[in-house]
């Protein structure tokens, strides 16, 4: 499985949770999406924003190799920004056709103002699509 990520890869400790809660049977591979992402602005259209914005994610996630991934469901660590948390969620989905495993770092929840310890959310199974 691959494990996609904006700002940082997963420590090891984390990469373990995830490898022993996803069951996974090798290592996961971390992946750097590379990107150079526009300024939040609150003077544009919010649907259409988030549309050039997905646009702008998908390209990015195809240069990194996402096109291996399609039919499967990969995961990602969120980013601290919400924003890119939602467009990367909806980006990944398009390129793969499955929702994303999302790893919520204890950072990352700090950021977003809710404390834990990281935790892996199956966002396919949250979006009812798993039988």
């Amino acid at each position: 499985m691959r494990i996609y990520y904006l700002e940082e890869p997963l420590s090891e400790e984390d990469l373990h949770f995830v490898a022993k809660d996803l069951e996974l049977q090798t290592a996961p591979e971390q992946v750097r999406i590379p990107h150079v992402l526009p300024p939040l602005s609150t003077d544009s259209d919010y649907n259409d924003l988030c549309a050039r914005h997905e646009t702008l994610l998908r390209a990015n996630l195809r240069h990194a190799g996402i096109d291996q991934d399609r039919g499967k469901q990969v995961a990602f660590v969120a980013p601290q920004d919400m924003h890119w948390y939602s467009a990367l969620i909806r980006a990944i989905a398009s390129e793969t056709d499955c929702y994303p495993y999302v790893v919520q770092t204890a950072a990352q929840r700090d950021a977003i103002g809710n404390p834990g310890p990281t935790r892996v959310l199956d966002t396919h199974g949250l979006s009812g699509l798993k039988p």
